[in-house]
């Protein structure tokens, strides 16, 4: 049987698309999430996919150091070396930081701190399935691991 453990993140952060035409082309904020889905055909000893706490305490704290209140803008935006000066909790990107490159680069993340897991903490081989982005309460991509197509919203992964 598979089974599947979602956790859920959410944040707030600003951004602006570089290069885009339209009123996204402005700084302006969003009150994100993301939910964050791992799965096995196994359960650990105690009878977990993964540890919620686990997982979710580094979702958090990735999310908080990086996203969470920060203006995310791509690096090669003229706009970041007006902003920086006046706020270090500028994270600039080396993409346009749109929602899909945002739940890719998350997905990415996610990834490679799910590879260097110990064995005593992954011990169901617990894979990551999906990230969703929610940019607005109505609007979010998802990101499958295995890069399938999800009828229901847009589709990225880790090699689109």
């Amino acid at each position: 049987m598979y089974r599947t453990i979602t956790v859920e993140v959410g944040f707030c952060y600003g951004h602006r698309l570089h290069d885009y035409v339209g009123k996204c082309a402005s700084l302006h904020g969003h009150q994100g999430t993301v939910h964050v889905t791992f799965g096995s055909d196994l359960l650990d000893p105690l009878g977990m996919v993964v540890d919620f706490g686990l997982v979710k305490g580094f979702v958090k704290t990735w999310v908080d150091e990086n996203w969470d209140h920060r203006m995310v803008l791509h690096d090669r935006d003229p706009i970041l070396e007006a902003v920086r000066p006046l706020d270090a909790r500028v994270h600039p990107v080396p993409f346009n930081p749109t929602a899909e490159n945002l739940a890719t680069h998350l997905h990415n993340v996610i990834e490679s701190w799910l590879g260097n897991l110990a064995e005593d903490q992954n011990p169901a081989r617990a894979r990551l399935i999906s990230v969703r982005f929610w940019e607005t309460p109505t609007s979010s991509v998802t990101c499958y691991a295995d890069g399938r197509r999800d009828l229901q919203g847009s589709t990225c992964g880790t090699g689109e």
